[in-house]
């Protein structure tokens, strides 16, 4: 994982591959495991609560 990360944010630090993903509306953020993952599991939460509560469901 810890190379993964290095890769990723490596990628994320080249300035024309940061350009080219401002250029599509997205700011690259390179940041380390546990806080993307703390970051991900904090929006499931928040996102599962929201689709309960509208009673969203998918199409079948």
């Amino acid at each position: 994982m810890n190379r993964l990360n290095a890769e990723i944010t490596a990628a994320l630090n080249d300035e024309q591959i940061r350009t080219s993903m401002r250029n599509l509306g997205v700011e690259p953020a390179p940041t380390r495991p546990e806080v993307f993952e703390a970051y991900i599991r904090a929006e499931t939460a928040k996102w599962g609560k929201v689709i309960r509560q509208a009673s969203i469901k998918i199409d079948q």
